[in-house]
């Protein structure tokens, strides 16, 4: 493929277009080149008083990569590859911000939170330590580690030798039944 007129970043046509046409080390050079998303995204959010806490920056980070992987057919080298992938991030981030400021606020206690808080207010341990026995025992070492001892997500990731939004999601699923074995009067564990 020629480079369009006004291109001023050949290579860089060159590369997305072997990139297009499957050639694994050009994939493999756009990819390395477009770690910069993550980045540019982390600086935008720091820029806009950090409004993105890291995971929504690593989920729009996923989002701005495939939206710049589908468009990459309409690049001309008009621009370096980090320049053009700078205004999708750009424009993936307003979108993202208008919907966080769309979204209707609730200054509800979260489910969890008000597990976690009951947990700690419970006067009989013993009575709270027989319902995490009620559990799988993996989900109780969990929740005794991350309430008791207050490991971070990160420690437990080493510990449990799973990634640290995998043992997030575990977590709080299992303060969720936690919660409910919680409840006066509940006699059952649901399985």
């Amino acid at each position: 493929m020629e480079p369009a007129p006004g291109a001023t970043h050949p290579d860089d046509l060159r590369l997305a277009q072997a990139a297009l046409d499957g050639d694994p080390a050009a994939r493999a050079d756009f990819a390395q080149r477009m770690r910069c998303v993550p980045r540019i995204l982390a600086a935008m959010n720091r820029r806009r008083n950090g409004l993105l806490t890291p995971q929504d920056i690593e989920d729009l980070s996923q989002d701005t990569l495939v939206t710049i992987w589908r468009r990459l057919h309409t690049y001309e080298g008009r621009a370096a590859l980090e320049t053009w992938a700078y205004r999708f991030c750009s424009f993936q981030l307003s979108n993202r911000l208008q919907l966080l400021r769309n979204r209707p606020v609730h200054h509800e206690v979260e489910p969890h939170d008000a597990v976690e808080e009951t947990i700690h207010a419970c006067e009989e341990f013993e009575g709270v330590q027989r319902i995490l026995d009620r559990l799988e025992p993996e989900i109780a070492d969990l929740i005794r580690l991350k309430l008791y001892e207050q490991w971070s997500f990160e420690e437990l990731a080493e510990r449990f030798g799973a990634s640290s939004n995998t043992l997030k999601a575990r977590y709080y699923r299992g303060l969720t039944r936690l919660g409910t074995l919680l409840e006066p009067g509940r006699e059952e564990v649901e399985r």
